[in-house]
Formats: C-alpha cells, sequence, structure tokens
C-alpha cells in the first residue's frame, strides 16, 4: 500500500468522529471491568499525542492488554477449507466451550460484544480461545 493510501486507511479509523464517540472510552472501561480465562488480560491504556499532522487528530488513544500467540478462528476456517477437510470434533468442541464461557461471562455482566465474528475469536498455539475486540461491546 502507498503512503498515501495508508494515511487515507488511517484516517477512515482514526478520525476525530471516531475519538470523540467514546467508543474507546466504553471499550475501556468495560475491558477493565473483565477477569476471564477466555477474554485477554487488560493491563494499561492511554492516549499518543505526537501524530504526524496528515492525521488529522491531535491523538489517538491506545489499549495495552495481553499478547495472544497464535491466530484468529477465520485462518483457522480457511485453512482447513483449503485442505479440503473437516475441523476434527475434539477442536470444535474445545473451541466452542471456550467461546460460549467467554459469552456467558459476558452476559452475566450485562455485557453484549456486539461484534461476535469468527476474526474475533483467536486461538493459542496452546489452544486457548480468546475473545477480543470489545469495542462495539455495550453495557
Amino acid at each position: 500500500m502507498s503512503v498515501n493510501g495508508w494515511e487515507r486507511s488511517f484516517n477512515n479509523i482514526y478520525n476525530k468522529d471516531f475519538i470523540n464517540k467514546g467508543s474507546v472510552e466504553q471499550e475501556i472501561i468495560i475491558h477493565k471491568s473483565l477477569n476471564h480465562p477466555n477474554i485477554p488480560v487488560f493491563y494499561n491504556h492511554g492516549r499518543i499525542e505526537q501524530v504526524p499532522q496528515w492525521c488529522k487528530v491531535d491523538h489517538f488513544p491506545f489499549i495495552e492488554m495481553e499478547y495472544v500467540d497464535g491466530f484468529n478462528m477465520l485462518y483457522l476456517l480457511q485453512w482447513y477449507n483449503i485442505k479440503k477437510e473437516n475441523i476434527p470434533e475434539i477442536i470444535v468442541k474445545a473451541i466452542l466451550t471456550q467461546a460460549s464461557d467467554a459469552i456467558y461471562y459476558l452476559h452475566s455482566k450485562k455485557i453484549i460484544h456486539s461484534d461476535l465474528k469468527p476474526d474475533n475469536f483467536m486461538l493459542s498455539k496452546s489452544g486457548e480461545l480468546k475473545l477480543v475486540d470489545l469495542g462495539s461491546a455495550v453495557k
């Protein structure tokens, strides 16, 4: 992607409307309140104040959380599709159990994720599933 293309993409994501809507602040509030093995641990948050002038914003927020060493579920589905094989039942059962545990936990806290899709489930190399991207979550 060219620098200008990257700048346009960046500005579509990090524009003043996005930052001012409070979605990042809402994600921080929600994520800080969670403690579940299938949701990445929240460590810290902050603002990056020094951004290039072309960003059209005076800062952008960041969230520091647990690193998941693995891949998202979309990758797993595509990999098995390319191989023209079914995902083994034992793997499906483990994934669905962990996914439902995470969703049940959120619902017990009166939180709706609002963006459940294969991209937002990360599977670590050790087989632990993590539900990520709470940016659309509502309480």
